[in-house]
């Protein structure tokens, strides 16, 4: 009996932090695709961390390509050149993985679909921080695009 309680134990203790983390994980990616679909520029970089990072591959039939942006400042005018275009936006997160990996770190992945012209779907890592006042943060993103089939 002490074993089947331990196991039980185990059993919760394991997977209740990655049910959290995708919990944690949904609502914070439901709440960053309302702020992308408003087109809010500034409100899109209160998301991120002050040094934060944002690093988009591409690829060409020869080659692999990166963009980088650093820096508060410098995300919110990528997320304001994007939005120049009036045309309204609709767009989801699907969380694929998330998991903390400490009590103020929380990996995620998956997927962002943006309505922006095209078909465009992009795999995406995030690694977020848990900042003073309990408020998570990007530290990193990196976005994959995948290639339509």
């Amino acid at each position: 009996m002490a074993s089947l309680t331990l196991s039980v134990l185990l059993l919760v203790w394991t997977t209740a932090p990655a049910q959290d983390a995708a919990a944690t994980a949904t609502r914070l990616l439901e709440a960053g695709a309302a702020t992308f679909n408003s087109k809010d520029a500034a409100g899109m970089a209160a998301n991120y961390t002050d040094d934060a990072a944002i690093t988009l591959y591409s690829t060409t039939d020869s080659s692999m390509q990166t963009q980088h942006y650093r820096g508060k400042e410098r995300i919110q005018k990528l997320y304001a050149d994007l939005f120049k275009d009036s045309a309204q936006i609709t767009s989801r997160n699907v969380v694929e993985y998330a998991r903390f990996v400490g009590p103020d770190l929380l990996v995620i992945g998956g997927t962002f679909e943006p309505d922006i012209g095209g078909s465009l779907i992009l795999q995406f890592v995030q690694v977020r921080v848990r900042e003073e006042g309990g408020v998570w943060r990007i530290q990193n993103l990196q976005l994959f695009p995948i290639p339509n089939s």
